[in-house]
């Protein structure tokens, strides 16, 4: 979680996909902490964490996304596919 701050401070994006577990710390602090920052950043979470509860709470801590990683990976393709050509 800490590299992920330390990039998004560095680099600014417009999106972020984060997952659940990252190393050194979790993907939802990471999740509060981009969005306490930065609202309009849209945070993509891809996990192999798909439970309700995980969803539930980064929906409540602002994610724009929730993806499970073994069957909705190429979803995420197409958020990204789509956040682009709108920016564009």
């Amino acid at each position: 979680m800490v590299d992920a701050l330390e990039l998004f401070e560095k680099s600014g994006p417009d999106a972020v996909i984060l997952d659940i577990r990252m190393p050194r710390g979790g993907g939802i602090e990471a999740l509060r902490r981009i969005k306490g920052k930065c609202p309009r950043t849209r945070v993509l979470i891809l996990t192999n964490y798909p439970c309700s509860q995980y969803r539930n709470k980064c929906l409540q801590e602002g994610a724009d996304y929730f993806f499970d990683k073994s069957n909705e990976f190429m979803d995420v393709v197409g958020v990204i596919e789509g956040l682009l050509s709108a920016s564009g």
